[in-house]
């Protein structure tokens, strides 16, 4: 059923290890700047509910949680940050990990659509997503309206599919090798360009338009065209996704730390 609320989606995910103090005083600066400021976010916390004022005296507690290794010593990470703001209504989470099992860094938005609907929304929003690319160092990313018709909603993550293909999509350098440069470069939608750490694809004129609320035939096409084979469509889950080679390097505790903490 299609969405009656006004809101977008952005996820961006990473093969990168998120969880320094480098990369979250970045955090705190990109949810602080982004769009000119609008979304600076009231409150933040690391788990729900998110309580905790945001100012700049809580600065260190932030850091610390996002970088905690637990336990101390271990390089074992799984930590999370959350900030809201009531007026634009905002939800922000941020996720990095370094686990024996390597899980994919993250950071996703909720935002109203509606501060958007100016002439200049479009680039603004774009603007949004290279943000978050560039923080994440991006592998993927995608944006979507809450009233796009083209909805899939299932489990697991890049690391076994694409979801779907969304209004806005970037494509880093896994699946640029994956697809095909030319081939994603040649994607017949409303714009292709070539930003810095990869591909993104803009699949209409605008998130909010006809071609992406009154039917999901183009995003399909779009699907098709770079290989229905690497989203959760047909044959899901039967039948596999296609995923590039991904470094996970970054994602595993060494495993002579993990022989270090083991009972001897």
């Amino acid at each position: 059923m299609k969405s009656t609320r006004d809101g977008l989606t952005l996820t961006a995910w990473s093969t990168h290890f998120l969880g320094t103090r480098n990369k979250g005083q970045q955090l705190l600066d990109l949810v602080s700047s982004i769009d000119s400021g609008r979304w600076r976010p009231d409150k933040w916390g690391h788990f729900e509910p998110i309580r905790i004022p945001f100012d700049a005296a809580h600065y260190p507690q932030m850091l610390s949680a996002w970088t905690e290794e637990r336990p101390p010593g271990s390089g074992r990470v799984s930590n999370s940050l959350g900030f809201t703001k009531s007026k634009p209504k905002t939800l922000i989470w941020a996720s990095a990990s370094r686990l024996t099992v390597p899980l994919l860094n993250y950071i996703w938005f909720d935002l109203d659509s509606r501060p958007f609907a100016s002439s200049d929304g479009v680039e603004r929003l774009i603007d949004v997503m290279l943000a978050a690319v560039k923080w994440t160092d991006g592998t993927y990313a995608s944006m979507a309206h809450w009233k796009q018709a083209h909805r899939r909603i299932v489990q697991m993550t890049p690391l076994e599919r694409l979801e779907r293909l969304d209004w806005l999509t970037f494509f880093g350098a896994p699946y640029i090798e994956m697809f095909g440069r030319s081939r994603v470069l040649a994607t017949p939608c409303h714009e292709v360009r070539e930003v810095e750490g990869g591909i993104l694809l803009v699949a209409a004129p605008r998130p909010d338009g006809p071609e992406m609320t009154d039917s999901d035939e183009l995003l399909l096409t779009l699907e098709e065209y770079l290989g229905p084979d690497a989203f959760a469509g047909r044959g899901y889950p039967q039948t596999p996704c296609r995923v590039p080679r991904f470094d996970l390097s970054e994602l595993t505790v060494p495993s002579a730390t993990v022989g270090n903490l083991r009972p001897h």
